[in-house]
């Protein structure tokens, strides 16, 4: 597969990504105005399904280009300095994709040996940058630096359901998980096994629900929907619909 940048100014700075109901809305009247836009291939990026002319529809002004090829990529995240990290489940790996000078990416294997990694999000916690990585059984954070590779992690939430549960059979449709960190607390989206499964509902740990916890405690998570511990917040609501918005994201690519 590929990832192929579409741009208007250039601008490195991490930013939220707009919206379906704003992606394209022209500063006139804010209607939608998008143009056809052939995609731009640099040498040796021209391989299958790029060995032929494609366009996007963009919005005008906009551009697109490869910008570097990837096997089965599922979610991607900007680093403080500038830099990707893409995730690859099938391989068990998340990859660190650098600018050249040519202004196409560079490729490095950033971890290996993981469980279908997915979701990759990066936190401020105590004044301390991190990389968390969504595992299927786990999430795992590992300082930040600008190096090549991380430093060791450190697991903060084990024993997620994924297909090693017995009474899955190896089964499960949705074992990938998205992740949030948000005002101190991790949020973890546990997806269910099948489209409808009304034994996700009685499982334990339960699945098709969004647990939350600290982002440095390894054990006692709670499904958010269900904690009777604490009141849940608006700031819970706004995480817990982005975290399966995402989950939604990731079912689709």
């Amino acid at each position: 597969m590929l990832m192929t940048g579409a741009c208007g100014q250039p601008d490195r700075r991490p930013s939220a990504t707009p919206g379906p109901s704003t992606l394209g809305r022209a500063a006139a009247g804010g209607a939608d105005h998008r143009v056809r836009v052939p995609v731009q291939v640099p040498a040796g990026l021209t391989a299958a399904p790029y060995d032929v002319p494609r366009h996007l529809n963009l919005p005008a002004g906009w551009s697109a280009s490869v910008y570097v090829r990837a096997a089965k990529p599922r979610f991607m995240a900007p680093t403080p300095a500038g830099d990707l990290l893409l995730s690859q489940p099938s391989r068990g790996a998340v990859l660190l994709i650098r600018k050249c000078a040519d202004g196409t990416g560079q490729a490095s294997e950033f971890l290996t040996g993981l469980n279908r990694p997915h979701d990759i999000v990066f936190a401020d916690v105590a004044g301390r940058i991190w990389i968390f990585v969504a595992e299927a059984d786990r999430v795992v954070r590992y300082p930040y630096g600008t190096g090549d590779r991380p430093g060791p992690g450190e697991v903060v939430a084990d024993g997620l359901p994924d297909t090693s549960i017995p009474e899955l059979r190896g089964q499960y449709a949705h074992v990938l998980k998205n992740i949030a960190v948000r005002d101190g607390r991790l949020y973890v989206s546990i997806a269910s096994t099948c489209n409808v499964c009304g034994s996700d509902t009685r499982s334990d740990p339960q699945r098709c629900a969004c647990r939350k916890s600290r982002p440095y405690r390894s054990s006692g998570m709670s499904v958010l929907v269900e904690d009777a511990a604490e009141a849940i917040t608006s700031a819970d609501v706004e995480v817990v619909e982005s975290v399966r918005f995402g989950d939604r994201l990731g079912e689709r690519a």
